[in-house]
């Protein structure tokens, strides 16, 4: 009858093979892009009788070109609150967007809901952050109706 014994010098290459399995992937994962509730504070100004911009304003609408996961537009619609004083709103989007920059429009309006006449516009860049912040402050201008 013989007799087997396995040493280490047995066993360990053997486990070595076992051990080191494919080690790779051909196939590649794509990377997803992180995204995030984007959220701003948006100051209103003091209503009054005199159409001076932004204080006239009834709504907005922030347009973040590109800013959805699938590359659409991410639309924020904003209604001023009926307080006529001047306050901030503390504003989060409902659809998540991509982290990142994106190009930033937004158009005041005379009326609720994004409805009546333009009052004041602003355009700019944005760099939004892992936690929604990134917005900033915007400078309006005055659409002039007639002179």
């Amino acid at each position: 009858m013989l007799k087997r014994t396995f040493g280490a010098s047995t066993i360990l290459p053997g486990l070595l093979l076992l051990l080191a399995g494919c080690g790779g992937s051909s196939g590649g994962s794509t990377p997803t892009t992180p995204t995030t509730n984007v959220t701003f504070g948006l100051t209103w100004g003091a209503r009054s009788r005199a159409i001076t911009g932004p204080s006239s304003a009834l709504s907005a609408r922030v347009v973040l070109t590109g800013a959805l996961a699938n590359g659409g537009d991410l639309v924020i619609a904003v209604n001023r609150r009926a307080d006529p004083a001047a306050f901030t709103q503390q504003v989060t989007a409902t659809q998540t967007s991509k982290v990142g920059t994106f190009p930033m429009a937004i158009n005041f309006y005379a009326e609720t809901d994004g409805g009546g006449q333009i009052v004041a516009s602003a355009q700019t860049t944005v760099t939004i952050a892992n936690d929604g912040t990134g917005i900033g402050n915007v400078t309006t201008e005055n659409r002039v109706a007639s002179v």
